[in-house]
């Protein structure tokens, strides 16, 4: 059964409670619990939804956030944002790299914002019409695949310092 989320001016409804959209750019924060069912065709054009209470998998010192973008012409966007706290590291440069090396070979994602030093954010293609809980599965896999490269960056790197 489809989750009913209505569009106002300037505000979400979604099972009778209502959320403010914040323009520049327009997105709401939504809490996951209401959120979770939601399908990404039943999102709203052209508004950012964050679903708020998400803990995506991260390494102590960074800091992950997304929003989710409506399901049109058989695609999802998600823009995932990883901060660093404390500026920017050797690890999320090589973050950086690995997700730089994905969109060569996978095609589904693309770095933006690459201007900040302690920020990388990026743009994934979902490409199913999933529940926005089920879409959050998607993001966490394709960040682990990330992190296992960024460790395999950094490991070669050491080895290339050291010698061995």
């Amino acid at each position: 059964m489809a989750t009913k989320l209505e569009r106002r001016p300037a505000e979400i409804v979604l099972q009778n409670r209502v959320f403010e959209v914040t323009e520049d750019p327009p997105q709401a924060q939504i809490p996951l619990q209401l959120l979770g069912s939601v399908l990404l065709s039943e999102l709203p054009d052209g508004i950012a939804i964050k679903p708020l209470g998400v803990s995506l998998a991260r390494p102590s010192e960074e800091e992950v956030e997304c929003w989710f973008y409506a399901f049109r012409d058989g695609y999802a966007g998600a823009r995932v944002q990883v901060l660093e706290r404390g500026g920017p590291s050797a690890a999320l440069v090589a973050l950086g790299e690995a997700i730089a090396e994905r969109q060569e070979t996978e095609g589904d994602i693309e770095v933006t914002e690459s201007c900040q030093p302690s920020k990388v954010c990026f743009l994934l293609d979902i490409a199913q019409d999933l529940a926005v809980a089920t879409a959050l599965i998607e993001i966490e896999r394709v960040l682990g695949e990330l992190n296992s490269r960024r460790s395999t960056l950094l490991a070669q790197r050491r080895q290339s310092r050291t010698g061995s």
